[in-house]
């Protein structure tokens, strides 16, 4: 999977399909149990903790629940102020300005620093996290499901916030979000992921005009449609399996609404091929259509 510079991906799927533990694993928060991460052409994927001290400069994530992530002892200005320090970006008073221009940017009054994170609503707790997220100038960043538990209103704010954003710092993101019509949205191409692999990767527009993967026509079946029919449901059969005993041979199988004859076999390895210039499909599927 790459994610090119200035790009949006949106990373999708059920929960429990791995989506988060991906972010969190490129950002390197978790160390991944195997693959390669490069950053920049440089391959960081056994960088220690020490290592890793400058490239998080240029790493961030804004988290789901940016309550939990926040400390409640700090006011905001502490909270934004504490890891321009730690990286020694710029003195105490120099400090200070910027953090006043970035928390004008996220559209909160400067009064705001003055606070804790208990004195605001859930949206503008989400706009400091974006905040902190941005305070260290950063190429890239891992926005896990930001707007998944505001209200709508709230969302379309938040969102077009960040659509602004990424335009004035030239970040490039990756979104994740359960909600194709926040994809639709806000992302230039999207990741299908299931039970910890990914299954189709294509351009919004060809993605949801011409869905290969089983899987992924079954999610834009789900979204419901403002205008015109919606379209034919296809159900997905039980829960999603357990990562630690998954499925032998396609891990979609016991869930496919028309799985092949040979998805059970052992000889069936995961893993995409390209069908045309930009649109990956898991092989299996491919094999099964």
């Amino acid at each position: 999977m790459n994610v090119k510079k200035n790009e949006v991906l949106g990373l999708v799927g059920e929960s429990g399909s791995g989506k988060s533990t991906l972010g969190k694993s490129i950002i390197k928060l978790l160390q991944p149990s195997r693959g390669q991460i490069y950053f920049n052409n440089e391959n960081i994927s056994e960088y220690s903790n020490k290592q890793m001290i400058k490239i998080r400069q240029k790493m961030q994530m804004i988290f789901q629940d940016p309550f939990a992530s926040l400390n409640p002892r700090k006011n905001i200005l502490d909270t934004l102020i504490e890891p321009i320090l730690v990286h020694n970006l710029m003195k105490k008073n120099e400090a200070i300005n910027y953090i006043k221009e970035i928390i004008n940017d996220v559209g909160l009054p400067i009064e705001s620093l003055r606070r804790f994170p208990h004195e605001f609503s859930g949206g503008q707790r989400q706009r400091i996290g974006i905040a902190r997220a941005l305070v260290l100038k950063p190429e890239f960043i891992v926005a896990d499901e930001p707007v998944s538990a505001l209200d709508v209103s709230i969302q379309a704010q938040v969102l077009n916030l960040l659509e602004k954003l990424k335009k004035t710092y030239n970040l490039t993101m990756i979104f994740i979000s359960h909600d194709l019509s926040v994809i639709e949205f806000f992302c230039d191409k999207v990741a299908v992921m299931y039970l910890g692999h990914i299954v189709e990767i294509a351009p919004v527009s060809k993605l949801f005009n011409s869905p290969k993967h089983s899987y992924t026509r079954a999610l834009l079946s789900a979204v419901p449609k403002v205008k015109g029919k919606d379209k034919e449901k296809i159900l997905i059969k039980g829960d999603i399996p357990s990562p630690i005993n998954p499925p032998s041979g396609c891990v979609f199988r016991t869930r496919c609404p028309n799985p092949g004859i040979d998805c059970k076999g052992g000889n069936i390895e995961m893993g995409l091929i390209e069908i045309e210039p930009g649109h990956w499909v898991d092989q299996c599927c491919v094999n099964c259509n």
